[in-house]
């Protein structure tokens, strides 16, 4: 696991502001849709790791290494 690389992406999306960062699905599904494999995998693995070891993690990177996100279009389905 490349703790750098999965700590840049999860940060990107953390200041997407666009979910609740303990939504796992939510966070995934904006991993994997920009294309931020490293994290769905690692989401997948054990989300928990990731948000345990957050604040040692997030010593390693630059503000640099945060790589470029983008929103994703949320889809509802309300009940009628």
């Amino acid at each position: 696991m490349d703790k750098k690389k999965i700590i840049t992406q999860y940060e990107a999306i953390r200041r997407l502001a666009q979910t609740n960062m303990l939504d796992k699905n939510m966070v995934q599904r904006i991993a994997f849709e920009n294309k931020f494999y490293d994290l769905v995998t690692a989401i997948e693995e054990d989300y928990g790791l990731i948000l345990k070891h957050y604040s040692e993690w997030m010593k390693l990177i630059e503000e640099k290494d945060i790589p470029k996100v983008y929103p994703i279009e949320t889809t509802w389905n309300l009940v009628k």
